[in-house]
């Protein structure tokens, strides 16, 4: 989270760029998180308390980043999708049953 520059680069192949330090940093979480994790700065981090208070964040600790130092990260977690205890099509089955009795 932090300021950034974009413009389009490139006049035969146009692309739209975004440069800053904070591109750089929102790199260093990817390349230095875990598969199917999603890692954050401190500085997201005290957005995302801000912005969304409800979401479930948790302190990784501080890890060495290239051309940073040590940066204190966190995952952000996701809720695990709620199973329903019985499945749908059981339910149905039971309550066709109780009907009929």
């Amino acid at each position: 989270s932090g300021p950034v520059v974009s413009n389009v680069v490139g006049s035969r192949s146009p692309r739209y760029c975004l440069f800053g330090d904070t591109v750089n940093t929102a790199a260093r979480m990817e390349s230095n998180s875990l598969a199917n994790h999603i890692q954050c700065s401190d500085a997201a981090h005290g957005m995302l308390c801000q912005q969304a208070p409800d979401m479930k964040i948790k302190e990784r600790g501080e890890i060495q980043i290239k051309g940073k130092g040590l940066m204190m990260t966190y995952w952000v977690e996701r809720d695990q999708p709620k199973v329903p205890s019985t499945p749908p099509e059981e339910k149905i089955r039971k309550e066709s049953r109780r009907k009929k009795q």
